[in-house]
């Protein structure tokens, strides 16, 4: 549709935000689509209508209504002048549905992720946290697992078919691993006595050893170290006295206030393991729990058993473990 310019008077397209000619605004002017026929007039006998009556006071004839066509080619119009701001306003719902939605399914994931780190299972969980790096790298637990997952590569090696020598290989260069990381930052430097941890708990589970002696044998070279790894071993097997010390926790993993635990025999001899048999939990917290096993097991010299589902107590749902031992 054509219309006159205010301004310089040439005539331009409606649709037409400024004149071409002068540069004057082109206001929108709704009469020009809602215009009517003749509304004061009557249509079939032209008797003239007050603006008030519907029907004709002469001959009942109905007043002609606005024209629908007007009103399409209105909003047409409006659609046309505003359409970068409908497609932005469309965008921005778009993407506003998007975060909501991949924040809801990020923080479910993130929980299973953290379930699967507090129960060891590391691959797991850096699948989960790989998935979400991108929008959300600035969550805390997505920045430890990015921080610490070269920490946990040795870790993620060590497996109940391998032999205990090849076992110990890995767990001491993932010791040492973070003996040689070294950062001046807090937060870091818990991160990397975290995983500290879990190599110092996973290499007593095979041998007996402080932390100053871990230290040492990581100081020393490969075939050295090799050669000290073979002799604790053989000392071990060497050991024929049933001694609780050497009914060692292999493995667990708790989930709200229950934990499963699988014990091993590295004694020479069968130790028979009672119902009221204890464990004791330690948490990160510093607090402990003792664990009845309620189970009746005779363990073989070198065979393990998993005791499933023992009962932490409620008040233990959110704590994590740090470390079990066998107590009797």
């Amino acid at each position: 549709m054509k219309i006159i310019c205010e301004e310089c008077k040439k005539e331009i397209d409606d649709k037409s935000k400024k004149c071409p000619n002068c540069g004057y605004k082109n206001k929108l002017n709704k009469e020009l689509y809602l215009k009517v026929d003749d509304i004061n007039h009557c249509p079939k006998c032209g008797n003239k209508l007050n603006k008030n009556e519907d029907y004709c006071t002469k001959c009942g004839s109905k007043k002609k209504a606005v024209n629908n066509k007007g009103i399409i080619n209105l909003l047409k119009t409006i659609i046309l002048r505003n359409k970068l701001i409908i497609i932005c306003g469309v965008l921005t719902i778009i993407i506003l549905a998007f975060f909501i939605i991949d924040n809801y399914n990020f923080k479910k994931d993130i929980e299973l992720a953290e379930y699967y780190y507090n129960t060891d299972e590391f691959i797991d969980a850096e699948k989960i946290v790989e998935k979400h790096t991108l929008l959300h790298r600035n969550n805390e637990f997505v920045k430890k697992i990015n921080y610490i997952k070269y920490l946990l590569n040795d870790y993620e090696l060590v497996s109940s078919l391998s032999s205990d020598y090849v076992n110990l290989q890995f767990l001491f260069s993932g010791y040492k691993k973070c003996l040689e990381k070294k950062t001046n930052n807090d937060w870091e430097k818990k991160q990397v006595d975290e995983v500290k941890d879990i190599y110092y708990i996973s290499i007593n589970t095979i041998v007996e050893l402080d932390r100053s002696e871990i230290e040492e044998m990581c100081n020393l070279k490969t075939e050295e170290l090799n050669n000290k790894i073979w002799a604790l071993l053989k000392d071990v097997t060497k050991s024929k006295a049933c001694e609780k010390t050497n009914i060692i926790v292999t493995s667990y993993s708790n989930y709200s206030y229950y934990i499963t635990i699988t014990l091993k025999n590295n004694n020479g001899c069968t130790w028979n393991i009672k119902s009221y048999s204890e464990v004791r939990v330690y948490f990160t917290d510093g607090s402990y729990e003792d664990v009845y096993l309620s189970t009746n097991v005779n363990l073989e010299a070198g065979e393990t058993y998993t005791f499933s589902k023992c009962y932490l107590g409620s008040k233990n749902e959110y704590k994590k473990v740090s470390r079990v031992v066998f107590i009797d």
